[in-house]
């Protein structure tokens, strides 16, 4: 009796651990598929504040996308700190960050419109400054 209660109970937490692998927001839709590196045209949007700098043309950068469950990590190759969030079931994400500066935050939400790409915004608050960055991407094709 001992014995198959072992076996149940192992089973269960076999079980259970397999149910986690993958990345799903716990409705079960697959969101793996929506991760991976992305080229991403910035464009400035707007600003506030008395002590912006005068905007920046038009960026190309390049951001890899993590996904674990619903957990979203966004590295961009340059400009933006690491944003760490959370993707939702409607394909649409928030992430965050102050790269370790009380004083400033990064925010960037925006919505997939299919696994190859996204449109957003980024939001950067400093001291006398709030700047509105819209972004659009498309995936990089691995060959």
């Amino acid at each position: 009796m001992l014995a198959a209660r072992l076996i149940l109970v192992g089973g269960l937490s076999f079980g259970l651990g397999l149910s986690g692998c993958g990345a799903s927001n716990g409705d079960g839709q697959e969101l793996a598929p929506y991760a991976g590196r992305f080229s991403v045209i910035e464009t400035f949007n707007h600003q506030d504040g008395s002590s912006c700098p005068p905007p920046a043309q038009s960026y190309e950068n390049e951001v890899e996308i993590l996904i674990d469950k619903s957990d979203l990590e966004a590295r961009f190759q340059t400009r933006w700190p690491r944003l760490y969030g959370e993707i939702l079931a409607d394909l649409s994400f928030r992430a965050t960050d102050n790269d370790n500066d009380p004083s400033q935050a990064f925010e960037i939400t925006g919505k997939y419109a299919d696994e190859n790409g996204f449109s957003g915004s980024m939001k950067e608050v400093w001291q006398g400054c709030t700047r509105w960055t819209d972004l659009l991407s498309d995936r990089i094709i691995q060959e």
